[in-house]
């Protein structure tokens, strides 16, 4: 299995802690996210990893090298529009390199345990997300609503009053759904453009009678970083020796 991590984006709702560096590279207990993710991967199992970089791409690729050092395999690829394209066109970028292949698509963004991952391998539905099933959401967070314990609906529009939880940024596609998957997010591309986020494609896919499901993990397994404020409370509940 291969993974995905997309790190193109400015960072901007952090403001003046990602004006000379990617979000990816703030520190949560002593380590980058971006290098804890490739912790996880590597713990594992999960060697051969894509990044889509753009915003200050050198300042990752020193953090990571090749790899080596964290026992995977990194090819780097550049989405040279980031500053005007949402992350449909940085997943976009890594077709040729993924199509046919089972990977783990995983923002940036993410604190997590090593059990999310677990969780989600273990998983042996075709597309699976990682979900907080939960009822406190805001109109910024990536709702979904579900019925039989599919997800039915995925956008940040989603009423928080109806909605059923949050899309955490990491999902699974196994190798005989790539083609699918991708041809969801050309279609998507065709439609909307290049300003709109990935998870339209999963929504596309729901559409077409695709069956969209899902491992569901609490506060303290998994975190997106999106204000402030988020950053501070990971820092409070994934101390090192949890992660």
């Amino acid at each position: 299995m291969d993974a995905l991590i997309l790190s193109a984006g400015m960072g901007k709702r952090l403001e003046k802690l990602t004006k000379n560096s990617p979000k990816t590279l703030l520190h949560i207990n002593g380590k980058s996210m971006i290098q804890q993710i490739i912790e996880k991967l590597s713990k594992n199992n999960i060697t051969n990893i894509v990044i889509i970089l753009g915003y200050k791409s050198e300042t990752i690729k020193k953090e990571l090298g090749n790899g080596e050092k964290f026992g995977v395999k990194i090819d780097y690829l550049i989405n040279k529009k980031y500053y005007e394209t949402e992350n449909i066109y940085s997943v976009k970028i890594a077709e040729k390199r993924l199509l046919g292949k089972s990977f783990i698509l995983l923002n940036s963004d993410i604190i997590f345990t090593n059990q999310v991952l677990s969780k989600l391998t273990l998983n042996k539905d075709d597309i699976t997300l990682v979900v907080n099933l939960r009822k406190k959401l805001s109109e910024e967070e990536m709702k979904i609503k579900l019925d039989n314990n599919n997800i039915i609906e995925i956008s940040k529009k989603i009423n928080s009053n109806i909605a059923d939880g949050e899309y955490l940024g990491i999902l699974k596609v196994k190798s005989k759904e790539t083609k699918c998957f991708f041809n969801s997010i050309n279609e998507t591309l065709k439609e909307k453009g290049v300003n709109v986020y990935y998870e339209q494609a999963l929504q596309h896919l729901i559409n077409n009678k695709h069956s969209i499901n899902y491992v569901n993990v609490d506060n303290n397994e998994c975190m997106e970083i999106d204000f402030s404020h988020d950053l501070n409370k990971a820092r409070e509940i994934f101390q090192e020796k949890e992660i």
